[in-house]
C-alpha cells in the first residue's frame, strides 16, 4: 500500500509539472529560441522565407527535407498552434528574422478549437 501510494503521488507531481510548464510557454516562445539565436542576418541578395504555421508546416520538413535543404527557407511550425499563439511569437519567430517573404498556415487548429471556442471573424483577424 506504501508504495502503490508513492507510486501515485510520483505519478501526480510529474503531470503537475509537465502541465506546468506546458501552460507557462503557451504560445511555444522557448521552441525556436535556440535555432533563432543561432541563425544569422539575411545577407543583402538573400530571399529568406519563414514558414510559420503548425503541424502540417514543421510536416513540410520532416516530410520533404529536400525542399528546405540548400535554401533561406526557415520553418517556424508548432503543431497544435493556433492564430492566438502564432499571433504572441510572430515577432520572434518571423520578424525579427528579417525574411522577404513569410508562408503562413493558420486557422485549421482554431476551428478544431485546440484554444476554445473561435469565431472566423476572430481567426481571420488574428491572421
Amino acid at each position: 500500500m506504501k508504495t502503490s501510494t508513492r507510486l501515485a503521488a510520483c505519478f501526480a507531481f510529474t503531470i503537475l509539472f509537465t502541465l506546468t510548464c506546458i501552460a507557462q510557454d503557451w504560445p511555444g516562445l522557448q521552441r525556436f529560441k535556440e535555432e533563432n539565436k543561432k541563425l544569422a542576418p539575411p545577407t543583402e541578395d538573400e530571399n529568406r522565407v519563414v514558414f510559420m504555421g503548425n503541424s502540417i508546416t514543421i510536416g513540410w520538413l520532416n516530410t520533404r527535407p529536400e525542399f528546405f535543404e540548400g535554401k533561406p527557407y526557415v520553418n517556424r511550425g508548432i503543431g497544435g498552434q493556433t492564430t492566438p499563439q502564432m499571433l504572441v511569437r510572430f515577432r520572434q519567430d518571423v520578424i525579427d528574422l528579417q525574411p522577404k517573404v513569410v508562408v503562413i498556415l493558420a486557422g485549421t487548429n482554431d476551428i478544431a478549437g485546440n484554444t476554445g471556442p473561435s469565431s472566423l471573424e476572430m481567426i481571420v483577424s488574428n491572421i
